[in-house]
């Protein structure tokens, strides 16, 4: 595996923070998709990790959540949730 810089990472987290604010803060989402972060983070063991390293995989996190969420509300999973994932609530 590569060596990976601490300017590396100071990039990825400054393109991590520029998505998060796009994506969770304009998504009214903040509260969920923090908690699911925390809720994944819980399980994973990197306790010891470096505070910087913590918070952007939280946002990381936090973003992909929070364009799922998108995705539910504009409907792209509809016939999914009807069909599939979800068929009791529409009995």
């Amino acid at each position: 595996m590569a060596e990976v810089s601490g300017e590396d990472i100071a990039e990825c987290a400054e393109r991590i923070n520029a998505l998060w604010g796009i994506k969770v803060s304009r998504s009214g989402h903040e509260r969920s998709a923090s908690e699911a972060a925390a809720n994944l983070m819980s399980g994973t063991g990197l306790l010891y990790e470096s505070p910087e390293l913590l918070e952007m995989l939280e946002r990381a996190i936090e973003v992909g959540y929070a364009a799922a969420l998108s995705h539910v509300e504009d409907g792209r999973y509809d016939d999914d949730i009807r069909d599939s994932w979800r068929t009791e609530l529409f009995e």
